[in-house]
Order: structure tokens, then sequence, then C-alpha cells
């Protein structure tokens, strides 16, 4: 296996790996946000529940909560991976003299 190959697998690994951790801090964080906004107005539903609103409308309200918290932060994380990426690649790529993708 050429000395190239060896690296771009592992620089492919090492990559991956954090990928797959920063998935699972944003995770973290969305869990977060949601349970303390839930926590901070468990009074507030309860009194919508008692004057009568549904449990459907309730269950949408929160849905479309946790979508306001999560598609900005998932496009906004995406552009900035994008922009780390190329640049990333264009700086290893270019230091290990390698044609990039």
């Amino acid at each position: 296996m050429e000395a190239s190959q060896f690296v771009k697998i592992f620089l492919n690994s090492l990559f991956m790996s954090v990928l797959t951790f920063l998935t699972l801090l944003s995770m973290l964080l969305i869990y977060s946000l949601m349970l303390g906004d839930v926590e901070e107005k468990t009074y507030e539903f309860g009194m919508l529940r008692a004057l009568g609103l549904q449990h459907k409308t309730l269950m949408g309200y929160l849905l479309l909560q946790a979508l306001s918290f999560s598609i900005p932060g998932l496009l906004c994380g995406l552009y900035v991976a994008f922009l780390l990426n190329s640049i990333g690649a264009y700086i290893i790529g270019d230091f290990a003299g390698l044609d990039v993708d």
C-alpha cells in the first residue's frame, strides 16, 4: 500500500470519528435545550391544557419549537462544515502533495 493511500485512509477515519462525536454532541445540545424549555413552561402548558388546549395542538407546538431549534443549527452547521472541509482538504492536499477530489 502506498503511503498516500495510508494517509488518506487514516484521515478519513479520523474525520469520521470527529464527525460522529460532533453529531452526538449536537444531539445532546438540542435535547438539553428542549428539556430546559419544557421544564420552564410546564406550568404554562398545564394552564393551556386546563383552558381547553388539545393534546395534539400542544404536541404540534413542541414539535415546531424543536424544529426551530434544529433546522437553523443544521443549516449553519452544514455550511460551516463545507467551508472547513474545503479549506482543510486544500491545506492537507497541498502539504501531502496529493490531488484532492
